[in-house]
């Protein structure tokens, strides 16, 4: 189990190498803002239930047990022009202990505060608070379980106007299904990125990521010089942790077929995540690179984009 200082460092990392993080303070090389350029964030208040959080069906916001979560992640990324929605599930816990028990559901005040809201961006502080999508749930008692196997699943869905500056929604085809060309495809990236990070090579995990890393230039208003500089640090630190290595999968099943792949965000975007038979726990979904050292575990979450016919690593 992860200590709670342990925990600070892997969501530091997570948050510069799978969605860039918003630094405010840092002006040099960074292009001009637009009078009117918004950082979005999507907030969520957990108490009492596991549950996913879903900005256009990618998975976002995730807690693990039925302690409190505070958090919020920025969605400039995320966020659609039109038609977006907002959306949660609750999952039951697993407890092979005692199958029965109310731990199994949720705690007996499960509740659930969500909002999608943004700050302008003049000067090097937040500007005005504006909200442009909230959720809220809350349950007294212990609940059932829906049909589908969860507590609960809920959504709401808003308008978004603003434009921000990304590519990928004017780029990227619309999937309507993936053949096993596409998946063996797509596998061959998440293993050239995983070999990449194993073998230490900086630029090559880089090049892997130059869409992604593009797109986050354009989401945060700043230089993709600059990104791939914090990108490149945060790997050269990982790399000094000890006995780092990919996490074994205790899967004996093919590579191919130990991912699964789930469309989001208008069906441009395939999330990717391993499926792992566990003896303990049962079938459990992870993100699709999971490394592990003697003092962290680090995981990536990949999104893929089809664009000009090729396979690319886009969020």
């Amino acid at each position: 189990m992860k200590t709670p200082e342990l925990t600070d460092i892997l969501t530091f990392l997570l948050l510069l190498l799978t969605t860039t993080t918003l630094d405010a303070s840092a002006t040099d090389n960074k292009p001009a803002t637009a009078p009117d350029f918004r950082l979005y964030y999507l907030k969520a208040n957990i108490s009492n239930a596991i549950a996913t959080i879903y900005l256009n069906d990618a998975p976002l916001i995730s807690s693990t047990d039925l302690n409190n979560l505070r958090t919020q992640e920025p969605v400039n990324l995320w966020l659609l022009p039109g038609s977006n929605t907002l959306s949660f599930k609750i999952h039951p816990s697993i407890n092979k202990n005692s199958a029965n028990s109310p731990e199994d559901q949720a705690g007996d005040q499960a509740e659930l505060q969500l909002e999608v809201f943004s700050h302008t961006t003049s000067g090097s502080n937040p500007g005005s608070k504006k909200i442009i999508a909230s959720l809220n749930y809350r349950h007294s008692g212990t609940p059932a379980q829906l049909s589908t196997g969860l507590i609960q699943e809920k959504s709401v869905n808003f308008d978004f106007n603003f434009a921000i500056p990304v590519r990928l929604w004017h780029q990227a085809s619309i999937i309507s299904s993936i053949d096993n060309n596409d998946r063996k495809a797509i596998t061959r990236l998440i293993e050239s990125l995983s070999n990449s990070i194993t073998n230490r090579n900086t630029t090559a995990a880089i090049n892997l990521q130059a869409y992604k890393i593009a797109e986050d230039a354009l989401a945060e208003n700043k230089t993709e010089e600059r990104l791939r500089t914090i990108t490149a640090n945060t790997y050269k630190w990982l790399f000094t942790q000890k006995n780092l290595k990919l996490k074994n999968t205790r899967d004996s099943s093919s590579q191919t077929e130990k991912f699964r792949f789930s469309l989001c965000c208008n069906n441009r975007l395939i999330h990717v995540t391993r499926y792992i038979t566990d003896h303990d726990i049962g079938p459990v979904n992870e993100n699709a690179i999971v490394f592990e050292s003697d003092d962290l575990f680090f995981d990536i979450n990949i999104f893929m984009a089809k664009i000009e016919g090729k396979w690319v690593i886009a969020r």
